[in-house]
């Protein structure tokens, strides 16, 4: 049995048995069962010029070509093939099912053929995944077939499509097979009467010519070795699969930086690719070697098409070059993949994961494992993701064992801060395949018996201490495949009637001449296809084949599934798709078409942040009576959004819409990205200008005016001196001593001599690089301005409705309607507090800070402290004594907030960095503090954040932004203007920074921002509160809906701080009196 062959022979016969040119046309499921199995040059080869999906409507007509149809009977399919032939595109058709087809989809199909251009339908059972010649899978992944309904049984949709792909592969391999499954599992049962009810039901199609050998089905259930998926392979075909990820025989390394583009996308197929096909089962060790023989062999071959010295060396490179560039391309493609596994195996350290799940596997070694256990959860250089599979397998295997630490350790992956849903999955997971729901004792730790087999099996050598598991199925097989065991295998596989006398699975002698197709639901493992591998080859002389397959290729997906279907009433499924389409109309952007990967990622944001759907009301944000489903609520309720992680967006002048860039931004990101920074900024300021009431015509304005201010460009005014024109565009110094305007035009060099005779006024500060509004007249080359002013600022609420589906402020949306979101703000009366330059190395300060944190401790907690630094009064040198004292005086603090558990528990903190912390000096945004320094003072609060300068803030309809910079002194320096004395200048600050829609309109020479991340520091939409922090005396002023306000300087000065009330959406300057 060859899956792989049995497919290639169909597709063989589809692209064959149509003579002359054609096209190609598949559906979304047979387009990767032929991407699996054959390639675009094949196809070629065999005149097939055109390969499309049936599902575009908008291919050309082409009525000399051929059509090849091969699609699945689905009804979507079967839709889209009737739409096309009312409307044939192609002059003949040839249509191709992968499985049975119903009488009345003939029907429909001969009803729906006007034009009679359908000259063949056949059944061609290629219905299947093919990944080797002894592995299968259904394709049964969680976003498109979920497994399980309610309970431990089968989704419809899911048990209807496993059975059209097994039978499609027993009609394929010509099979009619007994039928046997896992006694304790009523999956295993449905699944084999379904199989069972289709062969009788169709026994013409599955009358096949009795041969020499029997053929055994095999269903197994997952829940019986869960063990199985969560271990790391190391084998180069399972780590591709598990720790890159392989679809449909695809490999993305896109993400990689700096990747060729050549190698963007890989695709593997043993099939096509000899390298791969040798080297598939080879561990990880001895990949490494095999790899070095390929480079080698190239090399050697290389070196040999060097010598070119005559008309016979010529002719012989010439007839070897495709297969010298194939040779090539496949050294570069399998170099590559190496050298991206051992860099994750090294970033991941799976080598020491890898070390302790086979010790939780294999070895009964209580006190050592959960020793090791424990250090690795306390040790952040773990990924969360393994931390839970390690408990997950500790507490499969020592679930009946005296001394069970399982809720110890999840509280200890809490504590060390993995998400609770993560944790979650230890209990899911016990509970569907825990030592009450499995049939074998996986372990051999169940009885004393088992114990001592346990015992002695581990004192057998193996290959190494990462490859010391071996999968269930492997020893059921085994033991068949020897004859030991057979009746109490066969007890544990009984047969679907009872009362039938079925072929014995082999006996005292082992198995002879007989095929085993295996089939797992929950999924297979490379692990497990590895080891029916070495099955096959090793009992080739018992003429005995083995076929593993699946539900799916990835058994992990299991888990997924059982998560999923665990405790979701259908009331609540109903409210939570309500909730989940609302989200999506709110995220998407307006999408028109609801697409997977956006929607399976918006899914699981919205799973994790309501509680299965069940929406938190206003008491989330209470009085500090909650439970711990209401903390999950408040964490939904107040975001911090790092100033990395805040979208992209570039506006389109010619779209008129926002539009994000092709490549994600990059610290060290190239010049191009300097003019785009620029060109963004004025692209961005001169539509909202254009937007404005003033600048509109009359026919489009809603207001009654006489007329509109129009802007001229800078090459208008060539010839036409002494007119009047507005001009908007970029202060610049392009020469020395001299100041020009620059638009994306050209740029005019400014001349303000009749402002400051007329004592004109300057309302705000400006310097170079601020873009403005300049009003005057040309007269010899020279712009003599009248008057400057800053570009008109615009109200929140005006931007969103301009750009209703753009998130320009980050973070994902909240999961709640902005009711929903008001009414929480109107029942909590509490504030958020601001406080800046929190010098922690001074006594005067923590004994200030005790003093707050003591007045607070009597009433309720606040929202949020937002500590906003510097954190030190002097500048931090790294490698000096100062490393340890900054980390002990972080500690301090945290050891301060702990002394008030009410605080600690019911309040969030937050760290905005400055610029004496580490490592503070350099370009904007600044990073967050590094982990070495705070992680002491992160163990002792429930909910720190860490951040960038700057950063964002979420409270419920309230977007805050927060930066810490001395501004007012950094821009009256660096200002080419005086502005106007009249009035105060914080205001004029604040105004300049609102209007430019920028945080630090500085120069880059001034003040360095990382050019691919200018976004992060844009204010566009206006926040709600904007914190300026800087050591300037405090203030608080509203300007254009924008509550804007400086802390000052707590410990500098005297203390003082801000509390801001969203609920009033006014703020309230507070001090600490000095202690006596």
């Amino acid at each position: 049995m060859d899956a792989l062959k049995a497919t290639q022979y169909y597709i063989n016969r589809i692209v064959t048995d149509t003579s002359g040119m054609k096209v190609l046309l598949l559906d979304r499921e047979t387009t990767p069962i032929i991407s699996l199995v054959s390639t675009q040059s094949y196809l070629l080869s065999k005149e097939t010029y055109l390969v499309d999906r049936i599902e575009n409507s908008n291919r050309d007509v082409m009525r000399h070509l051929k059509c090849v149809c091969f699609l699945r009977p689905s009804e979507s399919s079967i839709q889209a093939l009737l739409d096309e032939l009312r409307s044939p595109k192609y002059g003949d058709y040839y249509i191709y099912f992968s499985n049975i087809l119903k009488k009345s989809m003939i029907e429909m199909l001969a009803e729906n053929d006007e034009s009679e251009v359908v000259r063949e339908i056949q059944e061609f059972y290629a219905d299947y995944y093919v990944v080797t010649p002894f592995l299968f899978h259904i394709g049964l992944s969680p976003s498109v077939y979920p497994l399980f309904a309610e309970g431990h049984s089968w989704n419809p949709g899911a048990l209807s499509r496993a059975v059209q792909g097994l039978s499609a592969l027993l009609l394929s391999m010509k099979r009619r097979p007994n039928i046997r499954y896992e006694r304790n599992s009523a999956m295993a049962l449905k699944l084999g009467q379904e199989i069972e009810y289709l062969i009788s039901h169709e026994s013409n199609l599955f009358s096949t010519k009795s041969t020499d050998k029997k053929t055994h089905l095999l269903i197994l259930d997952r829940k019986n070795d869960p063990v199985t998926p969560l271990l790391t392979q190391w084998t180069y075909h399972a780590m591709l699969n598990d720790v890159i990820g392989i679809n449909n025989g695809r490999i993305d390394l896109s993400y990689v930086p700096d990747i060729r583009p050549e190698v963007k996308e890989i695709m593997i197929s043993q099939d096509q690719d000899t390298f791969f096909k040798q080297s598939q089962y080879l561990n990880f060790g001895d990949l490494g070697l095999s790899i070095k023989e390929f480079v080698d062999t190239y090399q050697s071959k290389t070196k040999s098409h060097h010598q070119i010295e005559s008309i016979s060396d010529m002719k012989r490179f010439v007839e070897a070059y495709p297969e010298f560039r194939k040779l090539s391309g496949n050294v570069t493609k399998h170099v590559t993949l190496v050298g991206e596994l051992s860099r994750i195996v090294s970033t991941n350290h799976l080598l020491e994961v890898s070390e302790l799940e086979q010790s939780l596997a294999c070895n009964e070694q209580h006190n050592n494992d959960l020793k090791g256990l424990k250090a690795m959860i306390a040790n952040s250089k773990f990924l969360p993701e393994h931390k839970v599979r390690c408990v997950i397998l500790y507490a499969l295997r020592y679930e009946r064992v005296q001394g069970n630490a399982t809720s110890e350790l999840k509280q200890l992956l809490i504590s060390n801060g993995v998400d609770t849903d993560h944790v979650a999955m230890v209990d899911v997971v016990l509970r569907y395949a825990g030592v009450s729901e499995r049939q074998s004792d996986i372990f051999q730790n169940e009885n004393l018996f088992s114990r001592g087999r346990n015992m002695f099996k581990g004192l057998q050598g193996v290959e190494n201490v990462y490859t010391q598991h071996n999968p269930a199925v492997a020893e059921m097989l085994e033991d068949l495949l020897r004859g030991r065991q057979g009746l109490h295998w066969q007890e544990r596989l009984p047969n679907l009637d009872p009362k039938a006398r079925p072929p014995l699975i082999g006996n005292e002698n082992g198995m002879f001449n007989q095929d085993i197709i295996v089939f797992v639901v929950g999924g297979v493992t490379m692990e497990e296809e590895l080891a029916v591998a070495k099955l096959n080859a090793k009992y080739e002389s018992q003429n005995v084949n083995i076929l593993l397959g699946g539900t799916s290729a990835d058994a992990l997906l299991y888990l997924s599934d059982i998560i999923k279907q665990n405790g979701i009433s259908e009331k609540e499924a109903a409210a939570w798709l309500d909730l989940l389409a609302d989200t999506w109309t709110k995220r998407e952007e307006g999408k028109p078409l609801v697409e997977l990967e956006p929607l399976k990622a918006l899914a699981e944001a919205v799973a994790a942040g309501s509680d299965n759907g069940v929406v938190a009301t206003s008491r989330d944000m209470g009085d500090g009576e909650e439970t711990s489903t209401s903390a999950k609520s408040r964490s939904d309720l107040f975001t911090v959004i790092d100033a990395f992680d805040i979208p992209t967006w570039w506006y389109d002048p010619g779209k008129k819409m926002f539009v994000q860039p092709f490549e994600k931004g990059d610290i060290m990101s190239s010049a191009e990205s300097k003019a785009a920074l620029f060109r963004q900024r004025y692209d961005l300021l001169k539509q909202r200008v254009m937007r404005n009431e003033n600048f509109m015509p009359v026919s489009f304005s809603n207001q009654e005016k006489d007329r509109f201010y129009k802007l001229s460009t800078v090459d208008s005014l060539q010839g036409r001196e002494g007119e009047h024109f507005l001009l908007f565009g970029m202060l610049a110094q392009l020469e020395e001593g001299k100041l020009f305007l620059e638009d994306k035009a050209g740029s005019i060099e400014l001349d303000f001599s009749l402002m400051s005779s007329k004592h004109a006024e300057v309302n705000g500060l400006f310097t170079e690089s601020c873009f403005v509004l300049v009003d005057g007249f040309v007269e010899d080359g020279m712009f003599k301005v009248e008057e400057i002013g800053l570009p008109p600022p615009e109200k929140k609420a005006s931007t969103r409705a301009a750009f209703p589906s753009v998130n320009l402020f980050g973070g994902q949306p909240s999961l709640r309607t902005e009711t929903q979101l008001r009414a929480i703000e109107v029942s909590n009366e509490n504030g958020i507090i601001f406080l800046s330059d929190v010098w922690l190395d001074k006594q005067e300060t923590m004994d200030a800070l005790d003093t707050l944190f003591e007045g607070f401790s009597h009433s309720t907690p606040p929202i949020a402290f937002v500590f906003i630094g510097d954190f030190s009064s002097k500048p931090f040198v790294a490698g000096s004594g100062e490393t340890t004292q900054y980390r002990d005086n972080m500690s301090a603090l945290g050891q301060l907030i702990g002394g008030y558990p009410e605080i600690a528990r019911n309040s969030h903190f937050v760290f905005v960095p400055g610029n004496n912390d580490p490592w503070g000096q350099g370009a904007l945004p600044k990073p967050p503090i590094a982990n070495f320094f705070t992680k002491r003072l992160s163990n002792r609060i429930a909910n720190v954040t860490f951040t960038t300068n700057p950063c964002r803030i979420k409270y419920c309809t309230h977007e805050i932004v927060v930066f810490r910079e001395d501004m007012l002194k950094r821009i009256r320096r660096n200002s080419v203007l005086p502005p106007t004395e009249s009035t105060e200048i914080v205001k004029h600050l604040v105004r300049t920074v609102i209007d430019q829609g920028h945080l630090c309109p500085l120069p880059q020479r001034i003040r360095p921002i990382y050019w691919a991340y200018d976004h992060a520091m844009r204010l566009y939409p206006i926040p709600d509160v904007l914190i300026l922090a800087d050591r300037f005396d405090s203030y608080s002023i509203n300007y254009e809906g924008c509550h804007c306000i400086n802390p000052g300087s707590f410990s500098s000065g005297d203390y003082s701080f801000f509390m801001y009330y969203p609920v009033s959406r006014t703020s309230q300057y507070s001090k600490i009196p000095k202690k006596q």
